[in-house]
Protein backbone atom coordinates (compact mmCIF):
# COMPACT_ATOMS: atom_id res chain seq x y z
CA UNK A 1 0.00 0.00 0.00
CA UNK A 2 1.43 3.41 -0.93
CA UNK A 3 2.01 6.10 1.65
CA UNK A 4 -1.26 7.91 2.20
CA UNK A 5 -1.34 11.65 2.72
CA UNK A 6 -2.61 13.16 5.97
CA UNK A 7 -5.63 14.57 4.09
CA UNK A 8 -6.49 11.15 2.70
CA UNK A 9 -6.24 9.65 6.18
CA UNK A 10 -8.36 12.45 7.62
CA UNK A 11 -11.04 11.90 4.98
CA UNK A 12 -11.04 8.17 5.67
CA UNK A 13 -11.28 8.78 9.42
CA UNK A 14 -14.11 11.29 9.09
CA UNK A 15 -15.97 8.90 6.77
CA UNK A 16 -15.49 6.08 9.28
CA UNK A 17 -13.13 4.06 7.11
CA UNK A 18 -15.38 4.26 4.06
CA UNK A 19 -13.61 6.90 1.96
CA UNK A 20 -12.89 4.48 -0.90
CA UNK A 21 -16.54 3.33 -0.87
CA UNK A 22 -17.65 6.98 -0.86
CA UNK A 23 -15.61 7.75 -3.99
CA UNK A 24 -16.34 4.50 -5.81
CA UNK A 25 -20.10 4.83 -5.27
CA UNK A 26 -20.10 8.31 -6.77
CA UNK A 27 -17.89 7.31 -9.70
CA UNK A 28 -20.25 4.40 -10.28
CA UNK A 29 -23.08 6.91 -10.58
CA UNK A 30 -21.06 8.77 -13.21
CA UNK A 31 -20.29 11.80 -11.05
CA UNK A 32 -17.46 14.03 -12.18
CA UNK A 33 -14.35 14.24 -10.02
CA UNK A 34 -14.99 17.92 -9.27
CA UNK A 35 -18.43 17.07 -7.94
CA UNK A 36 -17.01 14.26 -5.81
CA UNK A 37 -14.50 16.75 -4.37
CA UNK A 38 -17.43 19.03 -3.46
CA UNK A 39 -19.34 16.06 -1.99
CA UNK A 40 -16.30 15.17 0.11
CA UNK A 41 -16.00 18.73 1.40
CA UNK A 42 -19.67 18.68 2.44
CA UNK A 43 -19.56 15.14 3.88
CA UNK A 44 -16.55 15.99 6.06
CA UNK A 45 -18.20 19.10 7.46
CA UNK A 46 -15.84 21.30 5.39
CA UNK A 47 -12.73 19.73 6.90
CA UNK A 48 -11.30 18.04 3.77
CA UNK A 49 -10.95 20.32 0.76
CA UNK A 50 -9.16 18.71 -2.19
CA UNK A 51 -9.10 19.24 -5.93
CA UNK A 52 -10.48 16.89 -8.51
CA UNK A 53 -6.91 16.19 -9.62
CA UNK A 54 -5.97 15.10 -6.09
CA UNK A 55 -8.84 12.61 -6.13
CA UNK A 56 -7.71 11.32 -9.53
CA UNK A 57 -4.24 10.74 -8.10
CA UNK A 58 -5.60 8.99 -5.03
CA UNK A 59 -7.86 6.74 -7.11
CA UNK A 60 -5.93 6.07 -10.33
CA UNK A 61 -7.88 2.90 -11.09
CA UNK A 62 -10.94 5.08 -11.79
CA UNK A 63 -9.04 7.70 -13.74
CA UNK A 64 -9.87 6.48 -17.24
CA UNK A 65 -13.60 6.26 -16.75
CA UNK A 66 -15.50 8.89 -18.71
CA UNK A 67 -17.22 11.69 -16.85
CA UNK A 68 -20.66 11.24 -18.30
CA UNK A 69 -22.81 13.23 -15.91
CA UNK A 70 -22.53 16.81 -14.85
CA UNK A 71 -24.54 16.27 -11.67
Amino acid sequence: MPDLSPKYLLADTLLEGKFRDFVEARRGEGRAWRHIAADLYAATDQKVDVTSETLRQWFPEDRDEPETKAS
